[in-house]
């Protein structure tokens, strides 16, 4: 995914920076402007991702879904799975035992002498520390890094659902 923040600069703005060279007072985000969404529609987007995008008002959750408004459409993501610990055999979401006993006991009591499915997990337990989603296929076909490199190769600009969608304003002299 390539996305770019789109900063409301105030006239004069100079950018201060810390001894590591970055900026310290960045101006507000106005928006996004979306490149493209990746080569595939599964998108991970970490907690920090997530907390920054709700601050600065370019990102909504709600109802099983995460929503990033850009300039040229509100892509639309199922979650998937949220942060947390999860059973590899039953993909129940364990409680978040920094020790991990309960996720232990879950596995021994539910799946008792059962291998884990995932090589990668044993113990038959995962953590995850983001949130993963799937964007709607709609909004991928058209939004692809594949779509982009295409558009890129023949000059084409990027589509813009909502500019076909947004109605001009009444004109004020009354004409159509």
């Amino acid at each position: 995914m390539l996305l770019k923040r789109l900063y409301d600069t105030p006239e004069g703005w100079t950018a201060e920076r810390d001894a590591d060279g970055r900026v310290t007072n960045a101006p507000p985000v106005k928006g996004l402007r979306l490149y493209h969404t990746g080569t595939n529609p599964e998108q991970n987007f970490s907690r920090r991702m997530v907390d920054a995008g709700l601050a600065e008002g370019w990102l909504t959750m709600g109802k099983g879904m995460l929503m990033i408004d850009t300039e040229e459409e509100t892509l639309e993501y199922t979650i998937v799975r949220t942060p947390g610990t999860y059973c590899c055999h039953c993909d129940a979401k364990l409680e978040d035992d920094p020790s991990g006993a309960s996720a232990r006991a879950h596995v021994a009591q539910t799946h008792a002498d059962t291998p884990s499915p995932d090589a990668s997990n044993p113990a038959g337990v995962r953590v995850t520390n983001a949130y993963e989603c799937t964007l709607n296929a709609d909004q991928h076909a058209l939004w692809n890094g594949q779509a982009h490199a295409a558009r890129m190769a023949k000059g084409e600009a990027a589509p813009s659902r909502k500019a076909q969608t947004q109605q001009a304003p009444p004109r004020q002299d009354g004409k159509e």
